[in-house]
């Protein structure tokens, strides 16, 4: 019965010569309505899982670099026993340099404010200790960081210059988010833009 039922189907669907114009029609239609609905839905959602996702990396690095303190009792960044230090701490090989920084203040002459300043690897500090040979080191406080980089491909950041600095106090564990430009001042509390990130505040 049921081979009867689908030879006959089959012969009814090919046996049409083709579809007619108002047909093709209100497939193109329904077919443009469901796009319509389901991209937009679906793109949020694989938005929202990138920021989410970024959102756990500088939490997880926020406490691998906790973790570097606590057992040493300095933050990551010296390249020597002294106060010489890395201002800015950065995952991946390279220094990402389609990273826009769109903080600069409106005094050319005052970089307070913006991502500047000598960079290291981060990587050199939490996982291999090959910049400074500290005793204490318990390492490594997380997984590999040199392929390390947000959903959109660009370098997490670590502003280690705002730990160091007795007026400063904290520092940024800093994503610039979807847009790719760090919007974000060195010096701010919170993040702006579309920045993801975290202030970690220095030991009292």
């Amino acid at each position: 019965m049921l081979e009867k039922l689908a030879k006959a189907a089959k012969r009814a669907f090919w046996g049409r010569r083709g579809y007619t114009l108002v047909e093709v029609a209100a497939v193109i239609a329904v077919s443009a309505t469901l796009a319509a609905v389901v991209v937009p839905v679906a793109m949020d959602k694989v938005k929202a899982s990138k920021i989410a996702t970024a959102t756990d990396d500088v939490k997880g690095l926020a406490g691998a670099i906790s973790g570097f303190y606590s057992d040493i009792g300095v933050w990551p960044g010296s390249t020597a026993a002294t106060t010489n230090y890395y201002q800015i701490l950065r995952t991946g090989d390279d220094i990402s340099e389609d990273l826009g920084d769109d903080t600069e203040s409106e005094d050319p002459s005052d970089s307070t404010n913006t991502w500047t300043g000598k960079v290291g690897s981060l990587h050199n500090y939490l996982v291999v200790l090959s910049v400074v040979d500290y005793a204490n080191f318990k390492g490594p406080y997380c997984e590999s960081l040199k392929d390390k980089r947000d959903p959109w491909g660009h370098n997490y950041l670590v502003w280690v210059k705002g730990m160091y600095d007795p007026d400063a106090g904290y520092g940024w564990i800093i994503s610039a988010g979807p847009d790719g430009v760090l919007q974000t001042k060195t010096t701010d509390d919170a993040t702006a833009g579309d920045d993801i990130g975290i202030v970690l505040y220095k030991a009292q």
